[in-house]
């Protein structure tokens, strides 16, 4: 099978925008304007304000399989969240503010560890090792481009595949929340 990972294009937009709808929690999916808040939340950031860190896998087509996606600014996620993400959201489902203001807060809780992650493949292409070339990728992009080696991943379950995943690809617990939740770092000394 043909895939290959590559920086994020433009014309990428609408399929990270269906895959990050595709992977969303099924609860998410019993509404068609809370489903569109997922992409707002977990996507359009990164595509607006950080396209250079945003790598895409894509199929023999050229057409997008997963992506990875990083912010390495907290000030200017946290603004552009206030000032742009936010009234996005509540133009789908008011509902969902809430939820995205304690996404918000966790991030705050690590804001000093800040370069934020996020990462979804279709179904069809996980456990391939698709993920880690993804990860491969943005890791290589931040340490040569940006001098950067520190990535977390914030408020993810110590029970879901993700944890898993990045668990083996090396990162580290930095931070637990309760409940089972807990942000992961690696390229960092974690305490």
């Amino acid at each position: 099978m043909f895939v290959k990972v590559r920086k994020f294009e433009e014309k990428d937009r609408e399929r990270v925008r269906d895959i990050c709808k595709e992977t969303a929690h099924d609860k998410y999916k019993k509404k068609a304007n809370t489903l569109e808040t997922i992409p707002i939340m977990f996507a359009d950031y990164f595509m607006d304000y950080e396209p250079q860190s945003l790598f895409v896998a894509v199929d023999e087509n050229d057409e997008a399989i997963g992506y990875i996606e990083c912010a390495t600014d907290y000030q200017k996620f946290m603004r552009a969240n206030k000032n742009d993400i936010i009234p996005r959201i509540k133009k789908f489902d008011k509902k969902q503010v809430p939820f995205w203001y304690s996404c918000l807060f966790t991030i705050w809780l690590i804001r000093k560890k800040f370069v934020h992650l996020h990462m979804n493949l279709t179904k069809a292409y996980q456990r391939q090792g698709i993920g880690t070339k993804l990860m491969d990728a943005l890791r290589n992009y931040l340490h040569e481009e940006r001098e950067i080696n520190t990535l977390c991943v914030c408020c993810i379950s110590n029970k879901s595949v993700g944890y898993s995943f990045y668990t083996k690809y090396g990162f580290k617990v930095f931070f637990r929340y309760g409940a089972g939740l807990v942000s992961l770092c690696i390229g960092t000394k974690v305490d």
